[in-house]
């Protein structure tokens, strides 16, 4: 191999994806190697004895890596062992068949070396690098339709629309079409709509995770700052 390559190994698939909520429709029942390919936000698996390829966030792959016994091997090169015995000697090895002498590493790092070794030699297919979205792009806006007292002097309120941008670098949500002087009607605050991608939720913290859900973010706990910027303007409403 003339580049690194990375494979993981999973103690168990099934119970992997059952906790943590992997995209593989049929885990199979027990250990399983994949090879792996590195996006900056996204992860791609090709998993073997599954034969299913799934692209997961960095912060899920973490999560596999951190959480549950997965471990993962960077190789540059064949390992020497299987250099000297072969990959098909290894492999009966994993299925049982009489230990052989000279293997002096972790078998499944062993195994690991062979499957990027059969990769690498045109037996199965590498996967390929995931597209990444890092950009605030990556992220949907929220919708926040909520009862606001633009004057408190005029002690009636309305509805206003605002959009709830991300910011990647504070890990907040900015509202740039609010102003910082305006005051909730708590008693109508129970009907505000937060939305993303036009779906309704009934909370903003609850719309600010659907946003980050499947992001590098979405681990985070983020929060919205007011931002008023004179260029943007808000849509508003009726009077409540």
């Amino acid at each position: 191999m003339n580049e690194e390559r990375t494979v993981i190994h999973v103690q168990s698939i099934d119970e992997a994806t059952e906790q943590l909520d992997l995209p593989v429709e049929d885990p199979a029942n027990g250990e399983d190697w994949g090879l792996v390919a590195e996006g900056e936000a996204y992860i791609r698996i090709e998993f073997i004895e599954t034969q299913e390829s799934i692209k997961i966030a960095r912060t899920v792959y973490d999560r596999l890596l951190g959480e549950y016994p997965a471990k993962e091997f960077t190789l540059e090169n064949p390992t020497k062992e299987i250099l000297d015995i072969g990959s098909d000697a290894v492999l009966d090895l994993k299925n049982g068949e009489v230990p052989l002498e000279g293997i002096t590493n972790v078998l499944p790092k062993a195994v690991g070396s062979v499957f990027a070794m059969q990769a690498n030699e045109g037996m199965r297919d590498w996967p390929a690098v995931p597209e990444d979205r890092t950009s605030s792009d990556a992220v949907p806006e929220v919708t926040a339709v909520e009862p606001v007292y633009p004057d408190l002097d005029a002690g009636t309120s309305r509805w206003v629309t605002c959009a709830l941008e991300w910011d990647p670098e504070r890990e907040v949500f900015v509202n740039s079409q609010a102003d910082s002087d305006w005051e909730i009607d708590e008693e109508a605050s129970a009907d505000a709509e937060y939305k993303v991608q036009n779906q309704s939720y009934g909370s903003v913290t609850e719309a600010m995770a659907k946003a980050l859900e499947g992001t590098e973010w979405e681990r985070a706990s983020p929060t919205v700052v007011v931002e008023p910027d004179e260029n943007k303007s808000p849509e508003w409403g009726p009077a409540v």
